[in-house]
């Protein structure tokens, strides 16, 4: 993982923390790629993770390597939004 990414994190902790999102509940994350924030979800007190993507090779391995329940789905196409209904 890139320092990239560890900014990112810790920029995103900071930001829960400070609007007192902490336990954060159930998790929608969109773009989750890799699912780099995974755990910072479980971190936060997340009782859930579902996770959208548009890359099905990123959601078969997340799918095989955590407990969220992943998804392929471009949300530029309209006609893929019926996975969220």
């Amino acid at each position: 993982m890139g320092a990239a990414y560890h900014i990112r994190l810790a920029s995103a902790g900071r930001l829960l923390r400070r609007v007192n999102a902490i336990p954060i509940g159930d998790v929608l994350e969109c773009g989750v790629g890799t699912g780099i924030y995974g755990k910072l979800w479980r971190h936060m007190g997340s009782t859930s993770w579902t996770g959208l993507d548009i890359s099905p090779t990123a959601v078969e391995l997340l799918r095989k390597t955590t407990g969220g329940s992943f998804f392929v789905v471009d949300l530029a196409n309209k006609d893929d939004w019926s996975i969220l209904e």
